[in-house]
């Protein structure tokens, strides 16, 4: 069993205190790699000791069994809610996707029990419809989110969905803990995106996006920038739709560096096992397009390329940070800007 931080007792402190605001709800905000697991945790177990339920909600079934199984490691009497699982609506503690709850309560597929408190995980992407919906479930259960920036798709607050926000500990402290890791950047190239179209949520269209990054040859030069500055380091980058990931890993494969690609249509196996292949050092590059932005846990990486524009700081912070995390015999995280981000 791991035991909490000061600042993640702390956060678990003001967590029960926001309990008495009439929102019933809060947001718990840190960095990424500082611990808000940690943190739902420790609430879920101190519900539990009161003979309350709780129910710890994400957006990936594979997530949901991430969890579950960090809370058996830390003595929790977990179930899981997903089929397959052997279900066990018994514990006090439940883990279960958001596309999971969501069916069975429409299809009444089993008796879901009255829950005192829920966790919502990636809280700034839970407040469609749908989880709305699941919300009005139990209207009377505390809600705490978790969330490294709260901040919606179109820019604005968080506040019409909580009551409040907690931020026990600044990006600064966390790396002078040693929780973080420094970040070099590196900006080889600003792309001129001079004259794309913006969607409704003020951030650059997709489609329009991927067809100026290929024509401007972003593709040729990266495995050359990577080599200079990143060679040797578990490295993730960003592309900007599937057409464009598959013609980075492509270009790093033609440089005679190993590189697999992710998007959503792999499956849950397939992604394990290239973690499992990259954490071993017979993967060097993973390219994604937005789905390793939130939600995964690579602590071994070291080396983030973004190949990706955006004009939204919510998508840059998430992606950027996901080389942040401390992990034993990491020093340091290069950021390697070929989208014009960090300028």
């Amino acid at each position: 069993m791991l035991i909490p931080f000061d600042y993640q007792i702390e956060a678990i402190r003001l967590a029960r205190e926001a309990m008495k605001h009439p929102s019933r709800s809060a947001i718990i905000c840190m960095l990424m790699g500082a611990g808000k697991t940690m943190c739902a945790l420790e609430l879920m177990r101190l519900a539990s000791e009161r003979d309350k339920r709780s129910l710890f909600m994400c957006d990936r079934r594979m997530l949901a069994d991430q969890a579950a199984e960090r809370a058996r490691e830390q003595g929790l009497d977990a179930g899981i809610i997903m089929a397959g699982r052997g279900i066990d609506l018994k514990a006090p503690c439940q883990f279960a996707s958001k596309q999971t709850m969501e069916s069975w309560i429409k299809r009444e597929k089993v008796d879901l029990p009255e829950f005192h408190l829920l966790i919502i995980d990636e809280c700034h992407r839970a407040v469609s419809d749908a989880y709305l919906k699941l919300y009005k479930r139990w209207p009377n259960a505390f809600r705490i989110g978790l969330t490294a920036t709260p901040v919606l798709g179109n820019g604005n607050g968080m506040g019409a969905y909580y009551g409040s926000l907690i931020q026990p500990i600044m990006p600064s402290k966390l790396r002078d803990l040693g929780r973080t890791v420094p970040v070099r950047c590196y900006a080889p190239h600003m792309p001129n995106l001079d004259g794309i179209k913006k969607d409704k949520d003020g951030d650059y269209n997709r489609n329009a996006l991927a067809d100026r990054m290929k024509r401007e040859n972003m593709v040729g030069d990266i495995a050359g920038w990577w080599k200079k500055f990143a060679e040797g380091r578990k490295s993730i980058y960003f592309a900007c739709d599937i057409a464009h990931a598959i013609a980075i890993r492509d270009e790093f494969r033609a440089a005679n560096v190993s590189a697999e690609m992710i998007c959503d249509e792999t499956s849950d196996e397939e992604r394990q096992r290239i973690k499992r292949d990259c954490e071993r050092g017979l993967i060097d590059v993973v390219v994604n397009c937005d789905v390793m932005a939130e939600g995964i846990d690579w602590p071994f990486i070291s080396c983030i390329g973004l190949v990706r524009p955006t004009k939204r700081l919510r998508r840059y912070l998430q992606m950027a940070g996901r080389g942040m995390r401390a992990f034993l015999g990491k020093a340091d995280c290069v950021l390697i800007d070929h989208a014009g981000c960090v300028l």
